[in-house]
């Protein structure tokens, strides 16, 4: 008779602990990667956040074109025309033209890293209240079409007289290569 041979009993509770530690992982990291679905007819909220008109012509359906007047102002588009938004012309994301609201499309287009350092009508006086070295630090950490947008609102609030800091206002000029006054 052959014999046989088990393993310790050691050995097998390290197995089992072992086993039962990477199920939660495994299914935590699942559920990260999952981005939310979201079905192509909903309609989703696109903000302006450029200072001035934004114009979208659709390359998937002829003659389909999206008009923003003005900075702030919202189109409502179809999901799946954000996303053909997004794969022809990433720049409007890139460079924060545009900006969506509901964090669950932000994730399922996958714009999240572009949208790290915006700032839109909401924040942007934050950014102009904030102390010289905090501004140029924040300025200094946003893209080129970020930046072009922070002019635009800076150069309005110094004409209009809420920005009248002349130490913050040096700051912008200095982070922003251009000229408030």
């Amino acid at each position: 008779m052959a014999k046989q041979t088990s393993k310790p009993e050691t050995e097998v509770f390290d197995t089992a602990l072992a086993e039962a530690d990477a199920a939660p992982k495994e299914s935590a990291r699942a559920q990260r990667r999952q981005k939310p679905k979201i079905d192509p007819t909903d309609q989703v909220e696109v903000r302006n956040n450029t200072f001035g008109r934004l114009v979208y012509s659709s390359p998937r359906m002829m003659g389909y074109t999206i008009v923003w007047d003005a900075h702030g102002d919202v189109q409502l588009m179809d999901y799946s025309e954000v996303q053909t938004m997004k794969n022809a012309f990433k720049r409007f994301f890139v460079n924060n033209w545009v900006t969506i609201d509901d964090p669950d499309v932000v994730e399922a287009l996958g714009v999240s890293g572009f949208y790290k350092e915006t700032v839109n009508g909401g924040n942007i006086n934050e950014l102009f209240g904030m102390s010289p070295s905090a501004i140029r630090k924040r300025v200094s950490a946003m893209n080129d079409g970020l930046k072009a947008t922070v002019r635009a609102a800076a150069k309005q609030a110094v004409d209009d007289g809420t920005l009248d800091s002349m130490k913050r206002i040096k700051a912008l000029e200095e982070s922003l290569d251009c000229s408030l006054m």
